[in-house]
């Protein structure tokens, strides 16, 4: 299963298009598309308004549903015969039944990915992330066996082979072995889209709605009432919605599609539910949403200019999270040319720059020459919004791979740290009291532990509070600082007094970390209940992990391109530019992991390959240290755009050279470099 991350109607149905739904047909043609009665085209989509771990019908949610199915089936037809007496086959019953909210084995879905879309982002008022499911498959017509056999499975008491066969004799008149049912039953299927089912509900035709039809488990030979499930992990496509988008993408679906509640249910009934949500004034106390949590000044001579980071102290939607941005940036306006803000939706997020929302305040009376280029359209009030983030896929990213547990990294960042205190004091004694060579020749003796303590460090993992991740990187800074006295000492061609004034200040900082973290030890120690005891005894093993192995199933071509790459680097008042010359196709999107060289990844970023180059740009507040690692990797084949992927190939099976890796998880590109920022000319 695919899964890809939306923030607005048109970006959703560019995704689908990505992925080679609809390939040929703009969004403008497809809204004509709709009128039709049948578009599946053997797809069918389910929007959920929350994370479920199954799909499954509502018959199989309740142990008393399930054990009545067939009382609640011929009850309702006994005490509401007048609402079904015009159909004659099963599946009308059953659908009629679902409409109306009666548990059946009927799951909801639709042809239509709009109003999947819309059924994804309705209950605005969930917090929760929604998401859309896109299945392809080839389905079952309602005429099918398949689907005349689970339909009348609940007519049937006990469903033993015998009942089952009986029944299907004396309501289909045809024979099936005791095998031939068990494998019919123990699967759910897609029913493809039938007027014959939506001429006669406008519920349903507006809703473009179709089924999947769940049979009944087969455990061990016994067939039991227990339904079958759509399978999740069969799904092709999943694209989730974060909370903060979902009213927008509501409103989106409104205006440029008119889907709305008043569409999806026509009845009278729901129009009260349409009208109340439309006009209700909706508030929320503003002042109590959101805390400022850094403001910095990085005003130039002749321009001044500022960074904000806002913390939000509850979840809002995104039109509420700019209206809190508009209130942290009032009273500092008047004082800037340029602002800068960025938005994270708590403080794991804002510990690893995982932002919902940023952006740039431009001033009206900001010198021409220094006008910023814009990434949006500004608005009225002079704002710049960067809503397109890929926010929700990194943030679940970080809670399941980069957040570990307090008591465990401190423990462990501390075993580092008395491992590596006693080869600092041995290079500290020998900096003061022997002369360069001998001092040289002793931090060579050390060079491979202090690089190899450093280098792991950087897969430890970071905690989800701030305050503890400030402490952190006091072991960061001494770790850093000492690696950087391993590269300072085997520098050449530099003037001896320069690689002095270099390792003095390595010193100085390793002085102040240790100062820090002695200083705040017993306090964080107290908070995770960390005995002395815990810090001699508790030494965690420190392991690599392996890569998953990845089996390329198309044979690399023998006219593969053999990929070359080159960097070069800048210095200007926005940043460090990363300038990359690359012979890729056009089209290709390459991640930069920008991180200390031994030590912890800074940012991520992505560039799209233009003519045979690329850019990245890196805060001048990014900057902190002297000595960086630049890791190159292409984005895996399902995020690349299909210009690229038609000349690469779906497995990179296009792409070679010393460059590719083809065994990963994924094939893909990897190129490292490391550099001093002190080498780089400004």
């Amino acid at each position: 299963m695919v899964i890809e991350e939306t923030t607005s109607l048109l970006n959703f149905y560019s995704i689908l298009q990505q992925y080679r739904l609809y390939q040929n047909i703009s969004f403008n043609n497809f809204k004509k598309l709709m009128m039709q009665d049948d578009f599946s085209n053997g797809l069918f989509f389910r929007g959920q308004s929350k994370k479920y771990n199954s799909i499954n019908c509502l018959l199989s949610r309740d142990d008393g549903f399930k054990k009545n199915e067939s009382l609640m089936y011929s009850e309702t037809l006994k005490v509401k015969w007048s609402d079904f007496d015009k159909y004659s086959k099963p599946i009308e019953y059953l659908s009629k039944m679902q409409h109306y909210g009666i548990p059946t084995r009927l799951i909801d879905f639709t042809v239509n990915p709009f109003v999947a879309l819309f059924f994804a982002v309705q209950d605005d008022n969930n917090t929760d992330d929604a998401s859309v499911y896109v299945y392809q498959d080839s389905g079952i017509n309602i005429n099918d066996i398949e689907c005349k056999i689970l339909s009348i499975l609940p007519t049937i008491n006990k469903k033993s082979t015998l009942n089952i066969q009986k029944e299907i004799n004396n309501i289909l008149e045809i024979s099936l072995s005791e095998s031939d049912i068990k494998k019919i039953l123990n699967k759910a299927y897609f029913i493809n889209y039938s007027s014959l089912l939506t001429d006669d509900n406008i519920r349903l035709k507006n809703q473009s709605g179709t089924f999947a039809i769940c049979g009944t488990k087969v455990i061990n030979s016994k067939i039991t009432n227990i339904p079958c499930d759509v399978d999740i992990k069969k799904c092709y496509l999943k694209i989730t919605i974060p909370y903060q988008y979902k009213q927008e993408i509501k409103h989106q679906l409104n205006s440029y599609l008119q889907i709305n509640d008043n569409y999806i249910y026509p009845e009278l009934t729901e129009w009260s539910k349409y009208i109340k949500d439309k006009y209700c004034k909706k508030s929320f106390n503003i002042n109590k949403s959101f805390s400022v949590v850094s403001i910095k000044d990085i005003s130039l001579p002749e321009i001044k200019r500022a960074e904000i980071k806002i913390v939000l102290n509850k979840k809002l939607n995104i039109q509420e999270i700019k209206s809190c941005v508009t209130l942290a940036l009032k009273k500092s306006c008047y004082k800037y040319h340029v602002i800068w803000f960025f938005v994270a939706t708590n403080g794991e997020n804002y510990t690893l720059n995982n932002w919902i929302l940023k952006g740039q305040w431009i001033a009206a009376n900001i010198p021409e020459q220094y006008s910023q280029v814009p990434f949006s359209e500004i608005d009225d009030n002079r704002y710049f919004w960067d809503d397109k983030l890929k926010f929700n896929d990194r943030e679940q990213y970080n809670l399941n791979t980069i957040f570990k547990d307090n008591k465990y990294l401190f423990i462990l960042f501390h075993h580092c740290y008395r491992m590596l205190y006693p080869i600092f004091q041995d290079l500290e004694y020998a900096y003061e009291i022997q002369d360069y060579e001998d001092f040289r020749e002793e931090v060579k003796k050390r060079k491979h532990q202090i690089n190899t303590i450093c280098e792991k460090s950087q897969s430890f993992g970071r905690p989800k509070d701030y305050n503890f991740d400030n402490y952190i990187w006091s072991y960061y800074d001494f770790f850093i600082s000492l690696s950087d006295i391993t590269y300072w000492i085997n520098l050449k061609d530099c003037p001896t007094n320069f690689i002095d004034y270099r390792i003095n200040k390595c010193f100085n900082n390793i002085r102040s970390s240790i100062k820090q973290i002695e200083l705040d030890k017993k306090k964080w120690m107290k908070e995770f209940k960390i005995s002395n005891h815990d810090l001699i005894e508790q030494n965690y093993d420190i392991s690599t992990i392996q890569a998953i192995k990845f089996r390329q199933y198309i044979p690399i071509s023998e006219n593969a391109l053999n990929v070359t790459i080159s960097l070069s680097y800048s210095l200007d008042e926005y940043g460090l530019h990363i300038n990359g010359n690359t012979n890729l196709f056009d089209g290709a999107n390459i991640l930069l992991t920008f991180s200390l060289q031994y030590g912890f990844i800074i940012s991520q970023m992505s560039a799209e390959v233009i003519n045979n180059e690329f850019e990245y740009i890196i805060g001048l507040d990014n900057l902190k240290y002297d000595n960086y690692s630049v890791l190159l990797t292409l984005m895996y084949p399902r995020k690349q755009p299909l210009l690229f992927i038609d000349k690469a190939g779906e497995e990179y099976e296009n792409l070679n050279g010393e460059y590719i890796n083809h065994s990963g998880i994924d094939s893909t590109l990897e190129y490292q470099e490391y550099f001093n920022i002190n080498s780089i000319k400004c």
